[in-house]
């Protein structure tokens, strides 16, 4: 348990720096675009490891209907702005322009806070 709770702080850690990354040799839009979709990717993949984990000690017990309903909310409010930060992403791919890539950069940074507060509560209960 302790190994999977260190791997979803490193991926929530490397959220904003996936969001951000540089640019390379391909154009701007290009890396804007495979930076937001790395970053949702690396955001989906640690949520859904926390919450196999919780499930798994749901099942075992290890946790109550109470602590389940909690995580439930606090994932719920991640999804609703996980899915922003998608529709965010695909009006950036239509358009390109500043201003739908300023959108997508503050939902990505978005998606980043509520992971982290869901991490927030989670954490404790994967001890």
């Amino acid at each position: 348990m302790k190994k999977r709770k260190q791997a979803l702080w490193i991926l929530l850690l490397l959220i904003p720096i996936l969001a951000t990354g540089c640019a390379g040799t391909q154009d701007e839009k290009t890396a804007v675009l495979t930076n937001g979709y790395k970053a949702l990717s690396a955001a989906a993949a640690t949520y859904d490891v926390a919450f196999q984990s919780l499930a798994d000690l749901y099942v075992q017990g290890a946790i109550d209907e109470a602590a389940k309903t909690k995580a439930i909310e606090y994932g719920s409010y991640f999804w609703a702005g996980y899915h922003m930060a998608v529709e965010a992403l695909e009006s950036y791919q239509k358009t390109g322009s500043l201003e739908d890539q300023e959108a997508l950069s503050a939902a990505l940074a978005e998606v980043s806070r509520l992971l982290g507060v869901f991490l927030g509560y989670v954490e404790p209960l994967l001890n």
